[in-house]
């Protein structure tokens, strides 16, 4: 997660998954264009690299598929017809929440989609549509610190975040939360003035209760 001093664009093929793909295509034209000629080397790259954009939008396929079905079921479980479906770099445990890694995020994309809903305590985060509360987190506006612009790392994409820095009983976590539009095929991030309505709801219900920081760390 990396904060930003303006609007980041809405998506972008994630680093991890664009240096692969590049390393790969370079490569597979230096192994083909050295045996091969040069012209042999560039065919092969190409071919790499469409070969690369079709893995990827395989597995953003499979990830879709899953996030969807979560999702449907998430909403049936929570009568709030106001509830935004999110990207949250947020894994709920039974200890408490915590930051999901790099790891976690390749095994088991799909849980990165949750539902996010608020009230006037704070907010709630969902990630299994059964459980009880082990299946989401509260975090109440006193607990929240700051919230920033920023940007979060997915599988496969780098999505425009909201980054939310809060210190509860269960411990201190940033969080980036990527709204996205369900009702969409690929579930797409929302439109720009969507993410800046939900960023300032957020900011003026913790506000309302203390002042927010200028830093993201969590005390």
């Amino acid at each position: 997660m990396r904060t930003a001093p303006g609007l980041p664009i809405a998506q972008r093929l994630a680093g991890t998954s664009l240096m692969g793909m590049l390393v790969a295509v370079v490569t597979l034209a230096i192994g083909v264009g050295g045996t091969r000629g040069v012209r042999d080397g560039l065919v092969a790259a190409v071919i790499g690299l469409a070969a690369g954009v079709v893995v990827v939008a395989v597995r953003r396929w499979f990830i879709v598929r899953e996030a969807r079905t979560r999702l449907e079921a998430l909403r049936e479980s929570v009568p709030d017809a106001d509830a935004v479906a999110v990207r949250s770099t947020l894994a709920v445990t039974a200890s408490g929440p915590v930051e999901r890694d790099a790891a976690g995020e390749r095994r088991k994309p799909g849980r990165s989609f949750q539902l996010l809903t608020l009230d006037a305590d704070g907010f709630e985060l969902r990630e299994r549509p059964i459980g009880g509360p082990q299946g989401s987190v509260f975090v109440p506006w006193a607990a929240v610190e700051a919230i920033r612009v920023g940007s979060a790392d997915f599988a496969e994409f780098t999505e425009r975040a909201i980054l939310i820095a809060a210190d509860t009983d269960q411990g201190a976590f940033v969080v980036g939360l990527a709204p996205v539009d369900d009702h969409t095929l690929l579930l797409r991030p929302t439109a720009e003035h969507e993410y800046l309505n939900l960023m300032n709801e957020l900011i003026r219900r913790a506000e309302a209760i203390h002042p927010l920081s200028q830093g993201l760390s969590p005390r």
